[in-house]
């Protein structure tokens, strides 16, 4: 049996501590998933009523016994904690590649601007490298998520978040909030990029050429291909990252997210989607340099 519990039994655990670590004092975000009764080594099991999420510290020191497990049950009953729950994100290059959505951003300010406001943009921080920032709002205009040079901070009262022991992954979910977001930084080489290209594009080119492909065209205007129209994007892609920031050791961060306020909006790496009134658009491709992604007068 795998030691890391299955998603639904992870949710649980989090939940029931309130998204950070229930140790006095502590409040950590980035949580691990502790086996007390049984022990792991004693039966390798799942089952959320002997296990409790912690913290990586708390978690080592639950391992040699420092919490009895009438302790770790009264954790688990104490419920969630009123207060907003804190992170950091310590990726800080003077160089980063920004994927959002199907998009590429190196050295852009703004990423993500709506109706004259400011979801996502970057900032220099004293020592010149990239920090995020990033305002989210509820469906009624209420400010729910915050970033500042990457540090950032949630309300309590959302149906999940989700923050691994490397804190190089955000991710939160509220239906009551129209919230959604993932957030993750990663070391990537020229390769990677090339197959993250490849599987960012695939969709959006193969429709693309399929709806080009079905007009009635001109003998003098070809037939578009697949694979050649997916290589000339991967190429512009990885051109461009290896241009600005080499072809090893690039920090990369990838933002998707789903947001209600001030527009119905979703940033997905298959399409760009807002809906403003009644009237809808989508945008699909890629789009590189410094330029804001969205932004509605």
């Amino acid at each position: 049996m795998d030691r890391n519990p299955p998603t639904s039994v992870r949710r649980t655990l989090r939940e029931e501590v309130g998204f950070c670590c229930p140790i006095e004092g502590c409040g950590s975000p980035y949580l691990s998933y502790h086996h007390f009764d049984p022990p792991w080594a004693s039966e390798e099991h799942h089952n959320p009523d002997g296990m409790i999420a912690l913290c990586l510290q708390h978690h080592k020191e639950a391992d040699v016994g420092t919490y009895s497990n009438d302790q770790l049950r009264n954790l688990k009953k104490a419920g969630r904690s009123q207060q907003p729950i804190k992170g950091r994100f310590n990726w800080k290059r003077e160089g980063t590649l920004i994927i959002a959505g199907s998009n590429y951003f190196i050295g852009s300010p703004t990423l993500l601007e709506v109706n004259k406001v400011k979801q996502i943009w970057f900032e220099k921080d004293d020592n010149n490298n990239d920090v995020v920032n990033m305002d989210l709002y509820s469906s009624d205009g209420s400010l729910v998520f915050q970033m500042r040079s990457n540090d950032w901070i949630v309300l309590p009262n959302f149906e999940d978040i989700e923050c691994p022991p490397s804190a190089k992954r955000l991710k939160i979910r509220s239906k009551r909030f129209g919230v959604s977001l993932d957030l993750e930084f990663s070391n990537k080489d020229i390769t990677d990029i090339k197959r993250l290209a490849e599987s960012i594009s695939w969709n959006s080119i193969l429709q693309s050429v399929k709806e080009h492909n079905k007009k009635t065209l001109p003998d003098f205007i070809p037939k578009k291909d697949f694979k050649a129209e997916l290589a000339q994007t991967v190429a512009k892609v990885t051109d461009y990252v290896s241009k600005n920031l080499g072809e090893k050791d690039i920090v990369t961060c990838v933002v998707n997210l789903s947001v209600d306020f001030p527009v119905q909006l979703r940033l997905t790496p298959k399409e760009l989607f807002t809906k403003i009134n009644q009237s809808s658009f989508t945008f699909r491709g890629c789009l590189m340099g410094s330029a804001t992604v969205l932004s509605f007068q």
